[in-house]
């Protein structure tokens, strides 16, 4: 049974604690309403308080019907309903110039200001496992590293994806059993997103190949986690030495990192970053180019950012606000 292995893993990962609120992102699609079905004898049972949003990017002319239909399953439940349109939300960052990557940042746009709203509340997502597959596949295309390859995380932040351990089929058959409608996005099927050609040509054609597909990519995936995790945890020891706080500004010690093996320096430099606040997109030409700074260049100042530049001194680096910006 779909719906009690998705309230197993919600425990399992303790994704939603008793009394939290829960938005849920409704889309209409299969996923998002077998997801609004397994959350809903939750907020029934008083473990929590479901909040249906539902998303308008008006880019498709059935785009209104799906918000319609999203409106009358939330109301035929008794669920708030919280509609958002694309013309009233700006992308959080700059879009990497993909329709799909701008379609997202809008989204994440109007769900973050949901929290904002409310504070503590928790965004669900509809994600499942062939999506995590998807992804994959997608990120190993993009070059990305191994925290990449490890996928989507059943929570980052006030994000939580109860779905992770469900696939499609699953998700469709429950559906179809309990007589459950639902709304079909045509984009889904277009081969111009790079997603779509991964679905419905690439998994397709791996699971030809070897029927124990599923079963290794979960397994592969398990083991990147592992592996993602330990090197996680070399870092924060490495970094109680690497990088020091003082007077509001966290010294890298260049000298002793010079030492460290190659990944963790990654690592080490990509905390210290964070750890500033700094806007960057993690590719490997800006890793390259900080690390050529502060390992072989003579030059004691370097602009990473229109208002952020990292300063050499006493073998040692720190970031600091330009001076345009200091002002």
């Amino acid at each position: 049974m779909p719906v009690s292995r998705v309230h197993k893993f919600i425990a399992q990962h303790n994704l939603i604690p008793d009394d939290s609120t829960v938005i849920l992102g409704l889309s209409g699609g299969p996923d998002s309403v077998f997801l609004f079905h397994a959350l809903l004898p939750l907020h029934k049972a008083g473990k929590l308080t479901l909040i249906a949003a539902h998303f308008d990017h008006g880019w498709r002319a059935e785009s209104p019907k799906d918000a319609q239909f999203c409106r009358e399953l939330a109301q035929a439940h008794g669920i708030e309903f919280v509609p958002g349109h694309a013309q009233d939300f700006k992308p959080a960052r700059k879009s990497n110039g993909s329709k799909e990557e701008l379609g997202r940042l809008l989204r994440r746009s109007f769900f973050d200001q949901q929290v904002t709203t409310r504070p503590g509340a928790l965004i669900a997502l509809a994600h499942h496992a062939d999506d995590q597959h998807e992804t994959f596949f997608i990120r190993l295309l993009r070059g990305s590293g191994i925290t990449g390859l490890t996928g989507m995380k059943p929570r980052m932040g006030s994000y939580v994806r109860p779905l992770l351990e469900v696939s499609k089929q699953e998700i469709l058959i429950y559906l179809e059993h309990h007589a459950i409608p639902y709304v079909i996005d045509a984009t889904n099927e277009s081969p111009l997103f790079l997603r779509n050609r991964i679905r419905h040509t690439l998994l397709p054609a791996l699971a030809q190949c070897d029927t124990r597909f599923e079963r290794t990519m979960r397994n592969t995936m398990r083991k990147l986690n592992e592996a993602d995790e330990f090197i996680n945890f070399m870092c924060e020891q490495t970094a109680q030495k690497a990088i020091i706080s003082t007077e509001g500004k966290w010294l890298l010690d260049t000298a002793y990192i010079t030492g460290v093996h190659p990944v963790l320096q990654h690592r080490l430099i990509l905390k210290w970053l964070c750890a500033y606040g700094v806007p960057f997109t993690p590719t490997d030409a800006f890793f390259a180019e900080i690390h050529k700074f502060l390992f072989a260049s003579e030059r004691t100042a370097h602009a990473i950012h229109h208002e952020w530049r990292i300063v050499k001194h006493n073998q040692c680096a720190y970031i600091e606000l330009t001076q345009a910006h200091t002002r």
